[in-house]
């Protein structure tokens, strides 16, 4: 099965769960006829206050659940005002200081939400090589070709880890941090205090596919025609779901 299909039946698998949950929700479809910089959307954040976040190939939106206001790369523009880029990817987080940070055009940046401007950060890589894991006692994790560059928030020092292939963070309490990676058919917890690694689970010589986290103790991952839910805290398979073949 290729990865698109792989990656359709995940998001239907999720959509179905959220619909099953939420029968009383109703949905509204935003778009470039509603003031959406871009309808190619590769990221939605909801802020502390309440704001939805929309980040696209062409800059960010803000959403107050009535209109949408656009910030977008303008050459005219050289205040601090002016988005710093064009493409947004990966995640959009936010601090405890007020500000937003997302990768612009390869750029870590911060937007300060009190006064709506942007700084540049560092550049990590090309546009659509690095994003954003999380954020954890005031560090932002940013994975890059090169390894992961951990970056304070306060003083923007920064320092790297020489992992690859790191797909998301688990937090085992309020200030530790564990890389998950894949090598060959197997996951692995890369412990940032301590500095080592431990199995957290192989396939065997079953391919392994699509590894992703989606909850602060739950992977999931895709193996012999099937997707499975895989619970960090017990290290143990939870449920298994058949992918259809058509």
């Amino acid at each position: 099965m290729t990865t698109s299909k792989l990656l359709l039946f995940i998001g239907a698998f999720f959509i179905c769960q959220f619909s099953f949950c939420q029968q009383q929700s109703s949905f509204r479809r935003l778009g470039v006829n509603d003031g959406l910089s871009q309808n190619s959307v590769r990221e939605i954040f909801q802020d502390r206050q309440g704001f939805i976040w929309i980040g696209t190939g062409d800059g960010l939106n803000r959403y107050d659940g009535k209109q949408i206001k656009k910030y977008r790369e303008s050459f005219r523009d050289k205040s601090a005002k002016r988005f710093p880029g064009k493409i947004i990817n990966g995640k959009i987080i936010q601090d405890d200081y007020q500000n937003l940070w997302m990768i612009v055009d390869g750029q870590v940046v911060k937007m300060h939400l009190t006064t709506e401007t942007f700084s540049i950060i560092k550049r990590v890589g090309r546009d659509l090589d690095c994003r954003i894991l999380g954020i954890q006692q005031n560090e932002i994790f940013v994975a890059t070709p090169k390894g992961i560059v951990i970056i304070n928030v306060r003083d923007y020092t920064h320092h790297v880890i020489n992992i690859g292939s790191v797909f998301g963070l688990y937090l085992p309490n309020s200030k530790d941090v564990c890389l998950l990676y894949t090598k060959e058919n197997s996951i692995y917890l890369y412990d940032t205090k301590n500095r080592s690694s431990s199995l957290l689970l192989s396939t065997g010589n079953r391919l392994l596919q699509n590894p992703n986290i989606c909850n602060s103790a739950t992977l999931l991952f895709v193996s012999e025609g099937s997707l499975h839910e895989f619970n960090i805290d017990k290290r143990l398979i939870t449920a298994s779901y058949p992918i259809p073949r058509h």
